[in-house]
């Protein structure tokens, strides 16, 4: 498994606690099924991104964290 695999899904996934609540989403504490090891799953609301223009913000920070 890569850190940028485009076939994981939420699915893949145990979401626990919460950990953090923002704008458009939240981050909640998540344990992946098959390797046991744990992330912080940030889960945004695709409606409310769009709605206020926030796409190209969520890209910035998507190719900042990649690039990290």
């Amino acid at each position: 498994m890569t850190f940028f695999d485009d076939d994981l899904t939420v699915h893949d996934f145990e979401q626990g606690a919460l950990l953090g609540r923002g704008s458009y989403g939240r981050v909640v504490h998540a344990r992946h099924r098959d390797t046991g090891g744990y992330y912080a799953l940030k889960c945004l609301s695709k409606t409310e991104l769009l709605r206020n223009g926030q796409i190209p913000h969520l890209m910035n920070e998507k190719s900042v964290l990649q690039a990290i």
